[in-house]
């Protein structure tokens, strides 16, 4: 034998125990992804579904606080006249028609459902506040302000709540 030659050892492979244990460790790896991909998932999800409500919220507090804030047709008081249908908010010609009007589903500016929301429902509180002190509820006094406050629920959750006061010094502003 020369002095460099080396004797030849068998090739070693892996015992059944160093198997098994690498696939135990390959299992606890790929359920912890599989977890985290489903949280992120489900934050994606919750996200889209908050950014959706504040939209359908927003959209709604603009339509009812577009309409005048006192009937143009010179109504008796709050609330629906005649004219009005409840279940019809295209009928609805000033802000007070919408205190406590809800849809769900909820629908476009035409009036049809919209598609992929049949969970949700949005619904208006409208409320006389003293314009001096927001934060004081007048029911029946009307002082010349208003809370407009647009909700919206999915599933039963309450997912956006946006508010807006009306004045209605404003709308003599905009004659």
């Amino acid at each position: 034998m020369t002095a460099c030659a080396r004797p030849r050892r068998a090739a070693r492979g892996l015992t059944l125990i160093e198997v098994v244990i690498s696939m135990a460790v390959l299992a606890i790896v790929l359920v912890s992804l599989l977890q985290g991909a489903a949280v992120s998932v489900g934050m994606q999800r919750s996200t889209a579904h908050a950014v959706a409500a504040e939209a359908l919220a927003r959209e709604l507090l603009d339509w009812v606080c577009a309409l005048p804030y006192d009937d143009p047709n010179g109504g008796a008081g709050p609330g629906l006249d005649a004219a009005e249908i409840a279940s019809n908010r295209t009928t609805f010609d000033d802000l007070d028609d919408f205190d406590g009007w809800s849809e769900s589903p909820p629908a476009g500016p035409d009036g049809v459902a919209l598609s992929g929301f049949a969970a949700w429902r949005r619904a208006v509180a409208v409320e006389n506040v003293n314009p001096v002190d927001l934060t004081a509820l007048l029911p029946a006094d009307d002082r010349g302000a208003k809370i407009v406050s647009v909700s919206v629920w999915r599933s039963g959750k309450l997912l956006a709540q946006l508010e807006r006061v009306r004045y209605l010094a404003a709308d003599g502003a905009k004659q």
